[in-house]
C-alpha cells in the first residue's frame, strides 16, 4: 500500500456517509464503505508550475515552509476550485512575487506527491512557461525565502523540492529553451 494510501486511513477512519470504520479499497484511489457502499475518490489534484525565464536564465523559489523547505522550486501552486490553469499560474505569481506575467505557454504535466497535513495528495502538475517581465523584488516571504536565476545547466537536481521540478526542466528543454 503506498504512503498517500495509508496516510489516508488514518486520517479518515470513518466512513462520512454513515460513520462506519470498515473502508475497502482498490489499491490505487477508491475508498469503499462495506457498511452503506459510499465510495470515496482520493484523487490527483491540479496544480501549476512555471518555468519562468529572464535573461536566457530560469527562476526559482527557494521554499519557506515545508514540504521541501529550503530546496529550489518552480514558482506555483494549486488550482483553486473553480480557476483555471493559466488564472490559477497568474494568481500564484502574483501572490508569491507581486509580478503580472504576460503570455503563457503550456508545455507538459508531471505527477508528483505533495505532503501536508499528515496527508501525501497526488498531484498532477500543469507546467507553463512565461517570460519575466522583470526580477521579483517583493516576495511573500511566508511562500519564497528568496529568488535566483539560474542557467538551465547550472541547475543542480538534487537541490530541487521535487521530482515534477526536474520534469518541467525537461519539457521546457524539448520546447527549445525560447
Amino acid at each position: 500500500m503506498n504512503q498517500s494510501i495509508e496516510n489516508s486511513q488514518r486520517s479518515l477512519p470513518f466512513c462520512p456517509s454513515c460513520g462506519s470504520a470498515v473502508f475497502g479499497h482498490d489499491g490505487l484511489k477508491a475508498f469503499t464503505c462495506k457498511a452503506c457502499g459510499f465510495t470515496l475518490y482520493h484523487n490527483a489534484a491540479a496544480a501549476v508550475m512555471g518555468v519562468l525565464t529572464l535573461d536566457n536564465r530560469i527562476l526559482f523559489a527557494r521554499r519557506a515552509h515545508e514540504p521541501a523547505l529550503g530546496k529550489l522550486d518552480l514558482p506555483g501552486g494549486f488550482v483553486d476550485p473553480g480557476e483555471t490553469a493559466e488564472a490559477a499560474m497568474r494568481r500564484e505569481i502574483q501572490e508569491e512575487m507581486n509580478v503580472t506575467l504576460g503570455a503563457l505557454r503550456y508545455l507538459g504535466s508531471a505527477p508528483n506527491r505533495y505532503a501536508f497535513g499528515g496527508m501525501v495528495y497526488p498531484t498532477c502538475d500543469l507546467v507553463f512557461h512565461a517570460a519575466l517581465p522583470e526580477m521579483p523584488t517583493v516576495l511573500d516571504q511566508s511562500e519564497v525565502s528568496e529568488v535566483l536565476l539560474l542557467r538551465p545547466d547550472a541547475v543542480d537536481t538534487d537541490a530541487l523540492a521535487f521530482p515534477s521540478n526536474g520534469a518541467a526542466l525537461q519539457l521546457y528543454a524539448s520546447f527549445g529553451s525560447s
